[in-house]
């Protein structure tokens, strides 16, 4: 368990949600220095959202899914107690007290 230090409110409300397989669009790479390792990109049916490199297969501006992927993220207020599942490129993905899940950054929390 972990707290958070920092209030987080949701910058995506409609994020992509992709599955293994699936073919986007990169459209841009994250350049702040603690999230390098994103990148902006979009589905067919015209979904957007950040993905880590490592779900991605990239091959130039074009990649497949590697894993179901989902870039939800989540509002957490500062003292709230979290479960990380897991970290990626400056991100956590976590989950509430209430089960709700999804990313929020890592400098939010302790």
């Amino acid at each position: 368990m972990r707290k958070i230090v920092k209030p987080y409110s949701v910058k995506y409300p409609n994020a992509i949600r992709v599955q293994k397989g699936t073919s986007v669009l990169i459209l841009k790479e994250e350049t702040k220095p603690e999230w390098q390792g994103w990148v902006w990109c979009q589905s067919n049916d015209g979904q957007t959202g950040w993905i880590s490199k490592d779900y991605l297969e990239i091959q130039g501006n074009t990649a497949i899914l590697k894993h179901d992927y989902d870039a939800k993220e989540v509002d957490v207020t500062a003292s709230e107690t979290v479960h990380v599942l897991k970290e990626e490129n400056g991100w956590a993905w976590i989950q509430k007290i209430d089960t709700t899940e999804g990313w929020i950054p890592i400098e939010n929390l302790e």
